[in-house]
Order: structure tokens, then C-alpha cells, then sequence
């Protein structure tokens, strides 16, 4: 869990530098990638499947993307991106699910996508 957290904080922080957050928003973007993971986390101990967990994770970012916009008057945008991107996107069961389909091979893609949505 605690690899979790700090891989979705460093996947936040890598994605803000990529597009070149300004500093003074990095910090504060890259900490919503945490804790939406963490809200992820706690909501999939508490609820089965992933629709649930992660609607309770996307409500909120958006709600830390909006409190921060105000508070730091800048874009909400710029909090929102890197908090829902980077731990909400599923991306080895995405990966493995249009590798399959790109193989022509629809049985298994279709199987893995079932599965994780």
C-alpha cells in the first residue's frame, strides 16, 4: 500500500515536470495524486469492484482540485490532471486488454476489459 502511495505521488510529480507545472504547483498536485490513491485504496477496502472505488477517488479529486484552485488562484486544471491521470488509469490491464485486441485475439481482450471495468 505505502508503494503504492508514493509511486502515484512520484507518477504525479514526473508528470507535472513533463509539462512544466510552475514549482509552486508541483508539490500541491503531486500530493493529489497521493491522496487520491489513498481515498482509491480505502474505498476498495470498503467496496468491491472498481466502479464504486473509483468514483469515490475521481469525486474526490475534484474536490481537491477545486479547493486548491482557490486557494492558490490558479486553473483547476492544473490539480485535477496529474490527481486523476496517474492512479485512476489502469494501466497494465489497459495495456494487456488492446495488446489482445490489436493480436486479433477479441476472447481474451474482451475477457480482460470485462474484468477490470
Amino acid at each position: 500500500m505505502i508503494v503504492q502511495l508514493l509511486t502515484s505521488f512520484t507518477g504525479a510529480l514526473g508528470f507535472c515536470l513533463v509539462f512544466h507545472l510552475r514549482r509552486r504547483y508541483m508539490f500541491a498536485a503531486s500530493l493529489g495524486g497521493l491522496l487520491t490513491c489513498g481515498v482509491y485504496l480505502a474505498a476498495a477496502s470498503i467496496w468491491s469492484g472498481i466502479l464504486l472505488p473509483t468514483l469515490t477517488a475521481a469525486a474526490f479529486a475534484a474536490l481537491y482540485a477545486e479547493f486548491l484552485a482557490w486557494f492558490m488562484g490558479a486553473p483547476a486544471t492544473l490539480f485535477l490532471i496529474p490527481a486523476l491521470l496517474i492512479p485512476l488509469v489502469p494501466g497494465r490491464p489497459l495495456y494487456y486488454a488492446m495488446y489482445y485486441a490489436v493480436q486479433q485475439d477479441m476472447d481474451l481482450s474482451a475477457e480482460i476489459g470485462r474484468a477490470h471495468v
